[in-house]
């Protein structure tokens, strides 16, 4: 579950138990909504929470395609209320391909994007997401690994 506290400590509103899962990031809106990221224990799927400003949870979406591994562990808002979930996605094995997901503010997928690297086998994921001050870009940052090489890291700019 969540606790809200405001700026001097005072206690806040806190929510029902949240499914259980592994959280990785939240984020918060002006509006006092609140966006909780989380993946099955298993890297089989993520699910992405919206809460309103009581605490109260508006929406769920469970981004889990059948046969498809997918994780993600970054969020951001993006100007205009969308969400951008970083990740990736395991199409075969072994060999994960970094995965952007965006959602509008009623959690509807709007656009995914894999990217996947240079090699015939190699690995790619990203690990979080950022959106620039002028929020005309986003950065998601992961690592990728060629097969039996060193990881690097992996900083993908793009236009939002």
């Amino acid at each position: 579950q969540l606790e809200n506290y405001a700026a001097d400590g005072t206690p806040g509103w806190t929510s029902d138990a949240l499914p259980n899962a592994d959280y990785h990031e939240l984020a918060a809106d002006p509006h006092g909504n609140v966006y909780v990221l989380a993946s099955a224990a298993d890297p089989s799927s993520f699910s992405l929470h919206k809460l309103d400003d009581t605490g109260a949870l508006v929406w769920t979406v469970d981004h889990d395609d059948a046969d498809v591994l997918d994780t993600a562990t970054g969020l951001v808002l993006l100007p205009g209320g969308a969400i951008l979930v970083a990740g990736y996605t395991n199409g075969a094995p072994n060999q994960p391909d970094g995965l952007l997901s965006w959602y509008d503010g009623d959690g509807n997928l709007l656009h995914e994007r894999t990217l996947d690297g240079m090699a015939d086998d190699d690995g790619d994921v990203f690990t979080d997401v950022a959106v620039s001050p002028g929020g005309t870009h986003a950065v998601a940052v992961g690592g990728r690994r060629e097969a039996g090489g060193d990881g690097d890291l992996w900083i993908y700019k793009f236009e939002i």
